[in-house]
């Protein structure tokens, strides 16, 4: 209950899917990588259980 009212009067930050939790998660300690294909993602871990978090960007996302 509490973590929901404290996730909601924070500022947004980048979200994922954590596969673990089975809910949308911020990620912590993200860093931006580059995709073989040349697409952008963030890596990081969940902020409750701590997994492996991925995130594909939208290649229109990073500033040339």
């Amino acid at each position: 209950m509490f973590t929901d009212l404290f996730r909601f009067l924070r500022k947004p930050e980048t979200t994922g899917f954590c596969m673990k939790c089975k809910e949308t998660h911020a990620i912590k300690k993200g860093e931006q990588v580059i995709l073989k294909n040349g697409r952008p993602a963030i890596t990081g871990t969940c902020e409750l259980c701590g997994t492996k978090m991925f995130r594909i960007e939208s290649p229109k996302s990073v500033s040339a």
